[in-house]
């Protein structure tokens, strides 16, 4: 037999309180946390990350400093893989060293249509206006 929650009491002011609480939590989060940071140097992260105390964390900053020079802090919002992953691909497609590929990236990502979220990446990293 299948519960029936049509009887449970809602509290709508406690509920409202709530959800203005979040709202406000979310709002300063957007105002005080960039989407992404600039680029920095890997190696900043032993400085900055309360981790940086253990030598497993260290050892692992070293392993991406071989292959990684820079990286680019990302909000954690639920949306940092996507955003980190488009703005390392627009960053690899538009510092080709081959300019007629760059031209027909930025040409093709500038089209209207789905891809103003490569419009807005491409803006962001200086490469149109």
């Amino acid at each position: 037999m299948s519960e029936d929650n049509t009887n449970i009491p809602i509290d709508h002011e406690a509920y409202q309180k709530t959800q203005a609480q979040l709202d406000a939590i979310e709002q300063e989060i957007k105002t005080t946390q960039p989407l992404t940071s600039q680029r920095i140097d890997v190696s900043s992260l032993k400085e900055h990350s309360a981790a940086s105390k253990s030598k497993f964390f260290l050892l692992a900053v070293d392993e991406l400093a071989i292959t990684y020079s820079k990286i680019r802090k990302t909000r954690g919002d639920g949306n940092c893989y996507y955003r980190s992953f488009l703005y390392n691909l627009c960053e690899s497609l538009l510092t080709l060293d081959q300019p007629s590929e760059r031209t027909r990236v930025l040409q093709y990502g500038t089209r209207k249509g789905p891809s103003t979220i490569f419009v807005g990446i491409v803006k962001l990293l200086g490469y149109i206006s």
